[in-house]
């Protein structure tokens, strides 16, 4: 057998192996009931504290905050990206990444003091939920107001 022949032929299986593995990565092996949890960064200011979450793609209506106990609790959905893009006239042929977190989330802070329960806001700003938990401030000792 010509070494070409050996080459070209051992390059060919090599690639159909890969093209094989790369798609049994992306063919289910996600657990669809799992959530991801968004990266968060917390700020603590001198009267509040401030909660920020990356949820790029994130409707605001898709996104549920609250308060139970001492836990802030921030839940939704985060739809697939659509990888149809209209104006291009040939549909996807294959992904070649996919890392881009999807579905349901849920992000579970304990708050280190506590808060104004009733003054908590919370706003989506570019892809970013920021949510402001006025701090509640010590009075006496051992006393919050």
């Amino acid at each position: 057998m010509p070494t070409d022949y050996r080459v070209t032929h051992i390059v060919t299986r090599i690639r159909g192996v890969a093209n094989e593995l790369q798609r049994m990565h992306f063919s289910g092996f996600h657990r669809p009931s799992t959530t991801w949890q968004p990266a968060m960064n917390v700020y603590l200011r001198e009267d509040q504290l401030d909660v920020c979450l990356d949820l790029a793609g994130v409707e605001s209506g898709s996104i549920s905050v609250r308060l139970d106990g001492p836990l802030l609790v921030v839940e939704g959905k985060r739809p697939s990206p659509d990888f149809f893009v209209e104006g291009l006239r040939s549909a996807c042929r294959q992904i070649l990444a996919m890392e881009i977190e999807s579905g349901t989330f849920q992000r579970v802070l304990k708050l280190p003091m506590q808060v104004h329960e009733d003054d908590v806001r919370a706003e989506n700003r570019g892809g970013m939920l920021w949510i402001h938990l006025p701090v509640l401030k010590e009075t006496k000792k051992g006393e919050l107001s």
